[in-house]
């Protein structure tokens, strides 16, 4: 769990989040590619970051992130992302099984920073808090940041 409050930002477009991972052409590379949709991880927008999880039969790593509108409505798109191949058996197909394998979808112990010992969360919610793997995450999200109380330190 982080310690102080912290954000992710996506790229404005996909095109400049592909140049900047190098896959200027995603149709010859669609694996590395990205694509923004509005049930999936959207682009020119800001998700928190809640904390990093490891999964101990994987080894896999995570950044557990928490989507602002993520809250579902009844007929709306929110809530964690939802990586639906719109186009089957294209090029582009490996794009969305790999994305939906980084999902995170079991529990997240937490170890509280009030050191008053652990919770856990469901990752499997519908809730607008998801973990993505973190290679995923790097591709996805163009910068991160957080807030320091300097005064404390």
């Amino acid at each position: 769990m982080t310690k102080y409050p912290m954000v992710a930002m996506t790229y404005k477009t996909e095109e400049l989040a592909n140049t900047a991972n190098g896959v200027p052409q995603p149709d010859e590379n669609p694996g590395k590619s990205v694509k923004y949709t509005t049930d999936s991880i959207v682009a020119l927008h800001s998700y928190s970051i809640l904390g990093a999880h490891r999964d101990t039969a994987t080894g896999k790593k995570y950044i557990v992130l928490r989507n602002p509108w993520g809250m579902p409505f009844l007929n709306s798109l929110r809530g964690d992302p939802v990586f639906v191949d719109p186009n089957p058996n294209t090029p582009f197909s490996t794009y969305y099984k790999e994305m939906n394998d980084a999902l995170y979808k079991n529990i997240w112990k937490v170890r509280l920073n009030t050191g008053v010992g652990e919770t856990q969360i469901d990752m499997s919610k519908n809730d607008g808090i998801f973990a993505l793997a973190a290679d995923k995450f790097k591709w996805h999200f163009n910068c991160f940041g957080w807030v320091w109380d300097s005064a404390t330190h």
